[in-house]
């Protein structure tokens, strides 16, 4: 039975550190009102680090707000809702301080933590406006 589990465990891991989407996983920071304020980055896979360009050991124990150099860690509102009622969320967002659009679906492991999981959709959004452009002047 220690064999299966640890079998599966490593299959696990290596999906993680092979998939091509870039993969977080956080736990929220609540404040004494119990109001998430930040997160804290606890695993990344290589991808995040090819995405994002930040390397594992600088971002690992770090808090969102340090990372990103944001007052207010980003999307934390969507973020702590998913960690605290463990619904997933999917959406596009564009992310200023790396100036890069991303697709970001969102889940929770356990209660106070969420999982992201996201890719650079920049060349993709950069060329649906130029269509948009173009469609707009040939009409």
């Amino acid at each position: 039975m220690k064999k299966a589990y640890e079998s599966i465990m490593e299959n696990r891991l290596k999906a993680f550190d092979n998939m091509l989407e870039g993969v977080a996983i956080h736990e929220v920071i609540y404040d004494s009102f119990n109001e998430a304020v930040d997160y804290i980055i606890i695993d990344v896979n290589p991808a995040y680090e090819d995405i994002t360009g930040f390397k594992k050991e600088n971002v690992l124990g770090k808090k969102a707000s340090t990372i990103y150099n944001k007052d207010t860690p980003p999307y934390i509102e969507i973020y702590s809702k998913v960690a605290m009622t463990g619904e997933p969320e999917h959406f596009e967002a564009y992310f200023e301080p790396m100036d890069k659009y991303f697709q970001i679906v969102v889940t929770s492991p356990e209660k106070g933590k969420f999982a992201t999981f996201f890719e650079d959709i920049s060349e993709y959004k950069t060329t649906e406006k130029k269509l948009k452009k173009v469609k707009n002047v040939t009409v």
